[in-house]
C-alpha cells in the first residue's frame, strides 16, 4: 500500500515563523483552553494538595525525588515503569535497561536491531512501508501498534495510524543515554497505547556532551551514516545539536532503499526559584522506495517523509516533599508521493462501476484467490486460451472471477455469461443491474480496444498531534509516595486520498498511583488510569503489584494489569481512494477516482489485555551478575485486524488471543573486564477467530511471531582503548503459526564489532569495524527479504575535539 510513516518539511528559515504563526503558537493555546476545560477537575480529584502543613513540608530535602543511580548492591534505578525512580528490585514490572555503555559497545546498525537483546521482542520487516516491524510476543507484519514508543517521554506513534516507522526515528544511537523496555501492559502510566510495552527513549543531558564529535560510517549494504553533534554551556543553559544521517539499500530486492535526515536541538535551563526547563527542536527529512502497487504506476514509487516536533518540560520542586511537571509538544508530519499512471482504461474511473464495487465488491473485483488462479492462467495467452479456461468452469466457479476480470479480456459473450453465472449463484439486484446496464451503456462499444488515460495521483498525507500532560509527584511520608496527573491530546489527519479530508480525534486522560512500602519487605503497588476520546467509551486500565524482597537485591513480583488500544483514525474512519488528477485522454470521462474505493467500518470499540506475572530479579555481588525471570500469561480480547490492500480493506474484529511463557536475561562479569549477556524468551501464543475466512489465519495476525528466540552476547574491555563484542542472534521459526511449514523462516545470525581509540594531539579518535553474518540461508519471514551479501560489514570513524 502507499501508507508510510511520514512527517514536514521545515527549512530551517521557516521554523520561527512557523512556530508564531500557526503551529506552536495556535496549537498551545488550544490545547490550554482545552486542557484546563477538561482535565484539571480530574487532576484536583488525585493530586493530594495541601495535605500538610509548610513545616511538615521542609522536613524532607530535596534529594527525596532523585535516588543515586547505583546502592550498595549495584541495582539500577528505573524510571519508566511507574513516573517513580525505583530501584529496580523494588519496579512492579519486569524492566531491560540497555544503557549507552552498552548500546555502543554491541554495535547494533539500527535502533530496531537493539531489541534484539530484549526478551519477548520480535523484529522483522514490514515490506509494505519499507519499514521494520518491532512487536512484542509477536504480530502482523505491517503498521505494528501495540507498543508505547516515548522518547524522553514524548509519545512517538502517529496520529493517524497509531504506528512507529523505527528507521526515521529521530534518534541517533550516539544521543541514547538508556533505553528502558518495560514488558507488559501500562496503561496505567501512558494511556490507551502502552498496551503491551512500553519503550522508552532517553537521550543524554546536553552537560553530557560538551565539546563537538563527528563519525562517518560506510558498508557494503548502502549505509552511509554521518553523526555531528555539537555541545556546550551558554550562561545558566546547557545545549546540544546534533544532525543524523542514516541511509542503506535494504534487502537484495528492488524498490527498498532509505535515508533519513534529521537535526536534533536539546536545550536545558535551571533556576533555582523557577525550576527546570527542558527544550527539545526536531526536524526531520527522509525518503524511501516502496515496491509497486499499482501495474499502470509509471515513475518509480517513493515518498518524502518530513517531521518537525517541538517539544518543552518545566519540573518545579514545589517543596521538599512535592514537584509538579508540566510537558507538551507539537507534531507535524507531512507525507509527499506522486505517482504516475499511464494507459489506464478510462471504463476503470467510471462513477457507475464505482458504485457498484461500493455495493458489491465480489461482483465487481471477485473472490481473491480464484481471480489469483484465472490471471495466471490466461496471462500471457491469447483469447481463444482464456475461452478456453473459462468454459471449463462451473456457474459457481465463474461467478468468483468478478466483472471487471471478464470485461477486461474485450468479449462481450463472456461478460454476458459471467452476468447469468453470478445471478444464478448470487442473485443480481435491481440496483445493481441498473449500474451494470449504465456502465455497459458507455463501454460496450469499444471492448476490444478501451480508451486509456494518463495522469497523476495525490497521495499526500498531513498529520498532527498536540499533547499536554501535568503531573503531581508527592512524597506522603517516606513509605508512600503518590503520583497524579493528567493530559489532553489533539491528533489530526488530512489527506483527500486516505481520509477523503480532515479528520480529528480528542483525548482526555487522568491518572494516579501509589507506591507503599508496607513493610521492611514489601512494596505494594496500585495505579489506574481513565481515558475517553472523540465519539468513544470512557475506559479505565488498573494496575496493582507486590514486590517482597528476599534480600535487599533479591525480590518476587507478582503483577497484574490491564491495558487498553484504541482504534486509530485509518483503522476507524478510512476513505481510500485514487482520484487522477490533470486526466489526459480524448475519451469523455464519466469520473476521475478508481472504481476500487475503501471505508474503515467506523464502529471499532477499544480492545482489551489483561496481563498476570510472576517474577524474581536479584542482583549479585559475586560476579556482579543480573538475573530477571517473568512467567506471563497475557489474554488479549476484542482484537481487530485490518488487511491493507486497496481492493480489500476488510477489518477483521472480535479475535482474541493468548500469550503465555517465560522471559529471562541474565549477565555476568565472569572474568577482568568481560561480560556475558543472555536473554531469551518461550512464548507460546494461541488465536481464536470466529466466521473468519482462510486469509485470516494465525499466520496472518503472527506473521511476526517465533516460539522461541535467543540472543548471547559477549562484552569485552580488552584495555582502556580497546573494545569488542560478539553476539549470536537465534529466531527459532518466524511465521510459527504458518500451515505451510516450508514457509516457516529460522534467523541464525552472528555479529561483530570491535573498536579501538587514539588519542591525536588531544583528540579523540575511535575506530571501528561492525559485522553481520546470517549463518542461515532463510529468508528474514517472508520470501524475498534476503540480503544481497550473506556477511555485511561497516568501517566507521568517529573524532571527538
Amino acid at each position: 500500500m502507499w501508507l508510510a510513516l511520514s512527517e514536514i518539511k521545515i527549512g530551517a528559515t521557516t521554523l520561527p515563523l512557523l512556530l508564531a504563526q500557526s503551529v506552536f503558537a495556535q496549537g498551545i493555546c488550544y490545547i490550554m483552553i482545552q486542557f484546563f476545560r477538561n482535565t484539571v477537575v480530574g487532576l484536583s480529584l488525585f493530586a493530594p494538595l495541601g495535605v500538610y502543613a509548610e513545616q511538615d513540608l521542609l522536613a524532607m530535602s530535596l534529594s527525596e525525588f532523585d535516588l543515586p543511580e547505583f546502592n550498595e548492591y549495584s541495582v539500577p534505578v528505573v524510571l519508566t515503569a511507574t513516573r517513580l525512580q525505583q530501584h529496580q528490585a523494588d519496579v512492579p514490572a519486569s524492566v531491560t535497561i540497555l544503557d549507552e555503555h552498552f548500546i555502543k559497545q554491541v554495535g547494533a546498525q539500527n535502533l530496531a536491531d537493539l531489541f534484539r537483546y530484549v526478551p519477548g521482542m520480535m523484529i522483522g520487516p514490514d515490506n509494505n512501508n519499507n519499514a521494520d516491524a518491532v512487536h512484542y510476543h509477536g504480530g502482523p507484519a505491517a503498521l505494528p501498534k501495540n507498543l508505547q514508543v516515548l522518547i524522553n517521554g514524548r509519545s512517538m506513534y502517529r496520529a493517524g495510524l497509531a504506528a512507529v516507522s523505527w528507521f526515521e526515528l529521530p534518534v541517533a544511537l550516539e544521543d541514547i543515554k538508556r533505553i528502558e523496555v518495560v514488558r507488559g501492559p501500562n496503561s496505567a502510566s501512558y494511556g490507551s497505547n502502552a498496551f503491551q510495552a512500553v519503550v522508552n527513549i532517553l537521550t543524554k543531558h546536553p552537560a553530557d556532551t560538551y565539546g563537538s564529535t563527528a563519525s562517518l560510517k560506510t558498508g557494503n549494504n548502502g549505509e552511509q551514516d554521518v553523526y555531528l553533534r555539537h555541545g556546550a554551556r551558554l550562561g545558566k543553559s546547557d545545549y546540544r545539536v546534533s544532525f543524523t544521517q542514516k541511509q542503506n539499500d535494504g534487502f537484495a530486492v528492488d524498490n527498498d532503499d532509505r535515508v533519513s535526515r534529521f537535526v536534533d536541538a536539546e536545550h536545558y535551563y535551571q533556576d533555582a526559584k523557577l525550576g527546570e526547563f527542558e527544550t527539545s527542536i526536531i526536524v526531520l527529512d527522509a525518503k524511501k522506495q516502496l515496491a509497486d502497487q499499482m501495474a499502470f504506476q509509471t515513475n518509480e514509487n517513493e515518498i518524502s517523509e518530513q517531521r518537525m516536533e517541538v517539544g518543552s518540560r518545566w519540573t518545579k520542586d514545589l517543596s521538599p516533599k512535592h514537584q509538579l511537571q508540566v510537558s507538551g509538544y507539537v507534531t507535524q508530519y507531512r507525507q509527499k508521493q506522486k505517482v504516475r499512471v499511464s494507459d489506464v482504461p478510462v471504463a476503470y474511473l467510471d462513477d457507475d462501476l464505482r458504485e457498484l464495487y461500493r455495493n458489491n465488491d465480489l461482483l465487481v473485483s471477485g473472490n481473491t484467490n480464484a481471480v489469483d488462479v484465472f490471471k495466471q492462467q490466461v496471462e500471457g495467452g491469447s483469447p481463444a486460451d482464456a475461452l478456453t479456461y473459462y468454459s471449463s468452469l462451473s456457474a459457481a466457479e465463474k461467478s468468483q472471477l468478478g466483472f471487471v476480470n471478464i470485461y477486461s479480456l474485450g468479449q462481450l459473450s463472456l461478460v454476458d455469461d459471467y452476468l447469468t453465472a453470478y445471478d444464478a449463484t448470487y442473485g443480481i439486484n435491481q440496483v445493481e443491474d441498473s449500474l451494470i446496464n449504465s456502465f455497459r451503456a458507455n463501454y460496450d462499444t469499444n471492448i476490444g480496444s478501451p480508451d486509456l488515460l494518463n495522469g497523476e495521483i495525490n497521495a499526500d498525507l498531513d498529520e498532527y498531534r498536540f499533547d499536554i500532560e501535568v503531573q503531581s509527584t508527592f512524597i506522603y511520608s517516606p513509605e508512600l509516595t503518590l503520583i497524579s496527573g493528567a493530559s489532553f491530546r489533539r491528533d489530526e489527519v488530512d489527506s483527500h486520498t486516505y481520509f477523503n479530508g480532515r479528520l480529528t480525534n480528542d483525548t482526555n486522560r487522568v491518572f494516579a498511583s501509589a507506591t507503599w512500602q508496607a513493610s521492611a519487605n514489601m512494596n505494594l503497588h496500585l495505579g489506574v488510569m481513565a481515558e475517553q476520546e472523540s465519539d468513544a467509551d470512557l475506559v479505565f486500565a488498573p494496575r496493582a503489584a507486590m514486590n517482597y524482597k528476599l534480600t535487599p537485591s533479591q525480590s518476587v513480583r507478582l503483577v497484574y494489569s490491564e491495558s487498553v488500544r484504541s482504534p486509530d483514525l485509518f483503522e476507524q474512519d478510512a476513505y481510500w481512494q485514487l482520484t487522477v488528477e490533470n486526466p489526459q485522454t480524448n475519451a469523455t470521462l464519466n469520473g476521475t477516482t478508481y472504481y476500487q474505493t475503501q471505508q474503515g467500518p467506523g464502529n471499532l470499540d477499544h480492545q482489551f489485555i489483561r496481563s498476570y506475572e510472576v517474577g524474581y530479579y536479584g542482583r549479585f555481588i559475586q560476579f556482579n551478575s543480573e538475573l530477571d525471570v517473568r512467567l506471563f500469561q497475557e489474554n488479549i480480547s476484542d482484537v481487530f485486524y485490518q488487511s491493507l490492500t486497496l481492493d480489500e480493506l476488510e477489518t477483521v474484529d472480535d479475535i482474541c488471543m493468548t500469550f503465555k511463557g517465560v522471559e529471562w536475561q541474565f549477565s555476568t562479569d565472569v572474568w577482568s573486564q568481560g561480560q556475558l549477556r543472555w536473554n531469551g524468551a518461550y512464548v507460546d501464543a494461541d488465536t481464536d477467530i470466529n466466521n473468519v475466512n482462510d486469509e485470516y489465519r494465525e499466520n496472518v495476525l503472527l506473521r511476526i511471531y517465533a516460539q522461541n528466540t535467543h540472543t548471547l552476547a559477549w562484552l569485552q574491555e580488552w584495555n582502556a582503548n580497546t573494545f569488542s563484542s560478539v553476539s549470536y542472534i537465534l529466531v527459532d521459526a518466524y511465521d510459527d503459526k504458518n500451515n505451510d511449514a516450508g514457509a516457516r523462516t529460522q534467523i541464525e545470525r552472528l555479529d561483530m564489532k570491535v573498536s579501538h581509540n587514539f588519542t591525536i594531539a588531544r583528540n579523540s579518535l575511535e575506530l571501528s569495524a561492525n559485522l553481520q553474518h546470517d549463518i542461515s540461508n532463510d529468508p528474514y519471514v517472508l520470501g524475498d527479504n534476503v540480503y544481497e551479501e550473506e556477511t555485511r560489514v561497516q568501517v566507521a570513524a568517529r573524532v571527538n575535539f
